[in-house]
């Protein structure tokens, strides 16, 4: 949360308009992510029963069906996003200012909803088993290592504003859902004691 606000205060030296764009993608990303936070913590209570029941294989059946169930959400959420790019954002505001730099980030919020939905879930595999840890570690090294710096590289420092500001978050969350999708699958967090 810390990194995205920091983030913000980097759109915020863009303008107004790529500040206004981009709360208004915070909000939709926040909203629409909402069903794949609820199964990816169901998927996170019921893969740990199952381990404290001494059950590895259906923890892991429980764990990858939470992926495809989010990937799927995600995935439709994403194609929404493409398809309605302009009216989603004249939804919250008519300014052309802002709709405009709220359509040029769109690609990256579609991104953004498919790997939000892909860490979260298997983030969410790794805390019911224990591996709370390796999560943390991942996505604060990458919030504030990758995420942060480069935002602001791109956005301010290399001039390209939005788009570049955006790409970079797009980046860092596809890392991360594939760091912690390949802690998933080495399943070493089966045989994690809790």
């Amino acid at each position: 949360m810390g990194s995205f606000a920091v983030f913000m205060a980097v759109m915020g030296r863009l303008g107004t308009d790529q500040l206004a764009a981009s709360n208004i993608a915070i909000q939709l990303l926040g909203f629409s992510c909402m069903p794949a936070s609820a199964v990816a913590r169901a998927g996170t209570t019921l893969v740990g029963q199952y381990l404290g029941a001494g059950r590895r294989a259906l923890a892991e059946t429980c764990g990858w069906v939470v992926v495809k169930m989010n990937l799927v959400h995600c995935a439709f959420i994403a194609v929404a996003f493409l398809l309605l790019r302009d009216q989603v954002f004249l939804l919250f505001n008519d300014d052309p200012g802002v709709v405009a730099a709220g359509v040029s980030i769109v690609p990256f919020l579609a991104l953004l909803q498919i790997f939000d939905g892909l860490q979260m879930s298997a983030a969410g595999i790794l805390q019911g088993a224990g591996d709370a840890r390796f999560p943390m570690i991942v996505f604060g090294a990458s919030s504030w290592l990758l995420f942060v710096p480069f935002a602001h590289l791109f956005a301010v420092s290399l001039g390209r504003g939005i788009v570049g500001g955006w790409a970079v978050a797009a980046i860092h969350l596809i890392l991360v859902a594939g760091v912690l999708t390949l802690r998933v699958r080495s399943g070493v967090w089966k045989h994690t004691r809790i």
